[in-house]
């Protein structure tokens, strides 16, 4: 079985989603290896083709489980940009929201990474008109593109959905997440 798109999951600041709603993606630096990372990204499905302001609220975390998202390595809210995949699901279309950072070295373990888009300006009718960003999921078995492949650990994360650090994934499946790391080892 190929990989299959799903609709996502909520992954968003915006005028509706207002205290926002995150997931956070687990990523493993192997044994023996250190990563020097200086970006974060996730694909994005959007009703919209915008971020305004063109920022993004990224973290890295550490230790996080059911009902903790752990501890802040990094984080922040800087510029970002926001490019069509040439992919979309659901009758939306899929962008990656791509933030650069200062380098932040990562030893080896588990980490989870958010990059959260936004569309705050309450003068821009794009983001008045029920602005929407779900970060793309698939199930099933398929083949990476780059790096070591996703644990099956990831959470969500929304005041707004009562939701504090739960699992994104349900007990007869494994949701994992479009998203990574820029870097190197």
């Amino acid at each position: 079985m190929g990989i299959v798109r799903r609709n996502g999951l909520a992954n968003e600041k915006d005028i509706i989603v207002s205290d926002g709603a995150e997931v956070l993606v687990p990523f493993d630096v192997p044994d023996s290896q250190q990563w020097t990372v200086t970006g974060l990204f996730t694909n994005d499905l959007s009703n919209i083709d915008v971020l305004d302001p063109p920022k993004a609220f990224w973290s890295i975390r550490k230790d996080v489980r059911a009902g903790d998202c752990g501890t802040v390595i990094a984080s922040g809210n800087t510029g970002a940009t926001f490019k069509p995949t040439g992919r979309g699901g659901n009758g939306f279309e899929e962008y990656t929201t791509l933030t650069k950072i200062k380098p932040v070295i990562l030893s080896p373990g588990r980490y989870w990474l958010t990059t959260v888009p936004e569309c705050t300006n309450t003068h821009d009718s794009k983001c008045e008109d029920n602005a929407r960003y779900f970060i793309s999921s698939f199930t099933g078995k398929g083949k990476q593109a780059y790096g070591p492949k996703e644990p099956c650990a990831a959470f969500f994360n929304s005041p707004f959905f009562g939701a504090n650090c739960q699992p994104a994934s349900d007990r007869n499946q494994c949701v994992k997440f479009s998203a990574g790391v820029l870097g190197t080892k």
